[in-house]
């Protein structure tokens, strides 16, 4: 079987090629129409069944009909497999309606996992246990919100949305640290084949989505609910969220790749970056060549999970003294390393803090070197040498984050303290 690549798992047109077009133009005026009167009933419904509680028989009898006025048709498969007493739901993304087909077969609350208006979390039934914040406690919060509240709690583990076609995104770590027995649920979604229209394309954003929902005749949502599953006493996080993935991808019939939602980001980047034509090709009239590294390549076999960063080299002065600012940036925090180690590797991540992790961690080699100044006279009031390499790579990812923290916090104050030594500023602090 031939290896998935990463544009395979998304769409990139959000309306078919040729013939399969007509049908959708032809039905454009009438699929205008619906999506006007589906926003005015559909934002009443969505109001009043906010307001009312959550587990009521009323409530769920509105969210149907809600359902049903905004072309949401849901099946169900596998109900026998729900466990109530398992709170944490682990789903699949591929619809921004998917935490709404969720609710109306077990009552949840989705994890806000990016800042929203506060009235949208209202609605849509967001659950803030602090995801979005730097130094919040997420996992105790998520542990003690599903062993006290009523309700379930819906995380999608890709972290942002596919196709549901070829294969799933590698599912994040972090929920299978939690140590909680899961309820996966896989969602399948189809429409009609005359409006074709894609549910939700590479660089999407949620309201454009929901216009599409709202256009078209209907989406068919199927829910397959599968067994609980819980964390072996000797197996680890990892094996554990494998043997999750293994079961999605079992359930939808897909692949599991190895691409996460950083490389879909990246290659919204890519696939939007327009490098300036240089005078050469301007002159000559010649036609830029667009191998396996150009950004405007489209060749889906062209882009894997190695190339597709090795792809953000440099292609213009802009660029070569961003690199370049980037670069001195590493150089003030890890004096001993060398520069052209600095950029090679930036060259490749494109981001200060991930090359510093790599540093910081080992995962790039180098030979350190002097970092104490030749010209400058010694200075009394000079910083000792920090040590900041780890004594020992841990087999626990926990371990690695917190060891990377602490030499972290120790690189920060110690470039602080240079900052201060340099302009005079010890004394008056």
């Amino acid at each position: 079987m031939a290896t998935v690549q990463l544009v395979d798992l998304f769409e990139k047109s959000r309306f078919p090629k040729g013939l399969a077009l007509v049908p959708i133009l032809l039905y454009f005026p009438l699929g205008i129409v619906l999506c006007v009167l589906r926003v005015f009933i559909g934002f009443n419904v969505l109001v009043v069944a906010s307001i009312l509680a959550k587990k009521s028989l009323l409530r769920r009898f509105v969210l149907r009909v809600m359902c049903g006025v905004l072309g949401i048709v849901l099946t169900t498969e596998g109900m026998e497999q729900r466990d109530s007493s398992v709170k944490l739901l682990l789903s699949n993304h591929s619809s921004v309606f998917d935490h709404l087909a969720t609710d109306l077969i077990v009552e949840n609350f989705m994890l806000l996992t990016k800042k929203v208006d506060k009235m949208i979390q209202w609605l849509m039934g967001f659950v803030d246990l602090g995801y979005t914040l730097r130094d919040a406690p997420v996992e105790v919060n998520i542990q003690e919100y599903c062993r006290d509240s009523p309700y379930s709690l819906l995380v999608f583990p890709e972290g942002v949305t596919t196709s549901g076609k070829k294969a799933l995104l590698r599912f994040q770590e972090w929920p299978f640290r939690l140590g909680l027995s899961i309820q996966p649920i896989a969602i399948q979604t189809s429409r009609p084949p005359f409006t074709n229209v894609a549910i939700s394309v590479l660089g999407s954003t949620y309201v454009s989505d929901i216009f599409w929902h709202l256009f078209v005749p209907y989406t068919h949502f199927h829910l397959k609910i599968l067994p609980v599953i819980r964390r072996n006493e000797t197996e680890t996080t990892e094996d554990y969220c494998r043997r999750a993935e293994k079961l999605f991808a079992e359930a939808l019939k897909l692949e599991v790749s190895n691409f996460t939602s950083a490389d879909k980001a990246e290659l919204f980047k890519r696939m939007t970056f327009q490098p300036p034509v240089t005078n050469q090709h301007a002159q000559s009239g010649a036609t830029p060549n667009l191998g396996s590294d150009s950004s405007l390549s489209t060749s889906p076999t062209l882009i894997t999970r190695g190339s597709l960063r090795s792809s953000w080299r440099s292609s213009s002065p802009e660029e070569d003294q961003r690199l370049n600012l980037m670069t001195q940036q590493v150089k003030e925090v890890l004096t001993q390393v060398p520069l052209h180690v600095i950029k090679r590797d930036l060259s490749t991540t494109r981001d200060v803090d991930m090359t510093i992790t790599n540093l910081l961690e080992g995962t790039v080699a180098y030979t350190p070197e002097d970092s104490a100044p030749q010209k400058p006279k010694p200075n009394p009031m000079a910083l000792s040498p920090v040590k900041i390499a780890a004594k020992s790579f841990s087999k626990s990812s926990q371990e690695r984050h917190q060891s990377f923290e602490e030499r972290k916090k120790i690189l920060i104050d110690t470039a602080r303290e240079k900052y201060m030594m340099k302009h005079g500023m010890l004394g008056t602090s």
